[in-house]
């Protein structure tokens, strides 16, 4: 993201982003950050939420054309799943490829114009800890691709380390509002955290390119 005078943002993820989902209609993660970014930017923010709920992350990759065609030139795309990848027999190992691939293909797309933060998948009450390696994926493939990490798993871990289960709705899967908080402010401590920090010029200042 640059100092332009306005700042756009896209993502591929899947229900706890999808804002058609009913745990998401009220509130959704991804609309929090809009006012602290327009703060801290001086700039209008544009977000673009393209989440289908039960996707995969290889299922929505291929859907990079259909946002781009609304935000062909996006400052930031985020990367958001694990859950249903999961449940497909996704593993470790397989998901960091996946996701490697995932940043090479936005970045592909973009033409390197578009910085790329990988969130890591979340954690669920339900399964407490048992999807851990997923986000672990999520922390390697960063590093391989040096690109931006937003590390929800420890942030929830973190919060919800005596009693999970505030940090999601009665499914104990999808996220209550205390668990949207909690996703927002991390990406946005991701973005700050990858700053200059004296003149806030640019954000997440990556090659392009693997």
């Amino acid at each position: 993201m640059t100092s332009t005078a306005s700042r756009s943002g896209t993502a591929p993820r899947d229900s706890l982003t999808d804002k058609q989902h009913w745990a998401n209609r009220e509130v959704c993660w991804v609309d929090l950050p809009r006012q602290g970014l327009k703060d801290a930017y001086r700039s209008d923010v544009t977000i673009v939420n393209p989440a289908i709920g039960g996707t995969q992350l290889r299922q929505n990759v291929i859907l990079i054309p259909r946002w781009l065609a609304t935000v062909p030139e996006p400052d930031l795309v985020t990367i958001f799943f694990g859950g249903n990848d999961w449940d497909s027999g996704m593993r470790g190992a397989e998901f960091r490829r996946t996701c490697t691939d995932a940043v090479d293909r936005v970045r592909r797309a973009t033409r390197g114009k578009a910085d790329v933060l990988l969130i890591t998948t979340n954690p669920s009450a339900a399964r407490w800890g048992a999807i851990e390696e997923l986000a672990e994926a999520c922390r390697d493939a960063a590093k391989d691709r040096r690109a931006g990490l937003a590390d929800t798993d420890r942030a929830f871990v973190a919060a919800g380390r005596d009693n999970p289960n505030p940090l999601f709705v009665h499914d104990r899967v999808h996220l209550s509002k205390a668990g949207h908080a909690i996703v927002a402010e991390t990406v946005i401590k991701a973005i700050e955290q990858e700053q200059n920090p004296k003149e806030k010029e640019t954000v997440f200042k990556r090659s392009a390119a693997p």
